[in-house]
């Protein structure tokens, strides 16, 4: 029996290989070409999951975010039926739902939809606790808002969802910095240097923190690690200690 491959699968193949070249804008046409063409007529909702995942994802470096979101709306929902039905595995379309759940709530939070984007990473942590990027893009939008304590409790809740990522715990101090919470950001920061003393921008929060507090000794410490292994992409920042000491002096 010689199966005959589905009617768009030539122009999704030529598609993906645009996509994957970065050609984004050649892509999104070859995917909207198929969405509006004569057989689907426009009728988005009848379009395969292949071409609209890829549709989404082209839309989306293309900064079309509103387009991004239509397309995985369309993909979560089908997925969530799934998820209920006696299709293939249950539990395997849950956590693909979810895995698209978390999409669109990204796409709905590059859009500046922020009231939905967040009720969806609400969502998606409801079916899995360990999303802890979830928690860092709600973070992000509090943040944008200076809305402090919501701010930093999604930090502190991604922390403890992946306590050993040295970037969520500087993430943390980083935000109790902003939120004039210095005090509290010494220990997340410490712990940080501990998990990874390479990374520069740890000591630099750190002696920021120190120096807030009066600590003079420690931030000196602090920036002078800095100093010892920043990377040249913190040229700004080693200008800034640079000054800081000469001052201090």
């Amino acid at each position: 029996m010689i199966l005959t491959p589905p009617w768009w699968a030539g122009e999704t193949t030529l598609g993906i290989n645009e996509f994957r070249e970065g050609r984004y804008d050649a892509a999104f046409r070859r995917f909207d070409g198929i969405i509006k063409g004569d057989r689907l007529h426009g009728a988005d909702q009848d379009a395969p999951d292949a071409v609209l995942w890829y549709h989404g994802l082209s839309a989306a470096h293309l900064a079309d975010f509103d387009g991004a979101v239509r397309d995985f709306s369309i993909l979560t929902g089908r997925a969530v039926a799934r998820s209920k039905g006696e299709e293939r595995d249950q539990e395997i379309d849950a956590f693909e739902a979810n895995d698209l759940r978390y999409m669109l709530a990204t796409m709905r939070y590059l859009g500046g939809h922020y009231a939905e984007a967040i009720a969806t990473f609400q969502r998606s942590l409801e079916f899995d606790l360990s999303l802890y990027m979830a928690h860092v893009q709600m973070a992000r939008i509090y943040e944008a808002a200076r809305i402090w304590p919501k701010a930093i409790l999604e930090r502190r809740r991604a922390v403890e969802a992946n306590s050993a990522s040295a970037d969520l715990l500087a993430d943390l101090g980083s935000t109790l910095i902003l939120a004039d919470s210095a005090a509290g950001a010494e220990e997340p920061l410490q712990t940080a240097a501990t998990l990874n003393p390479r990374d520069a921008r740890v000591p630099y929060l750190l002696g920021l923190a120190e120096a807030r507090l009066g600590h003079a000794d420690q931030a000196r410490d602090a920036y002078n690690r800095f100093l010892a292994i920043a990377p040249s992409s913190y040229a700004s920042q080693v200008s800034e200690i640079r000054a800081r000491l000469a001052m201090s002096q």
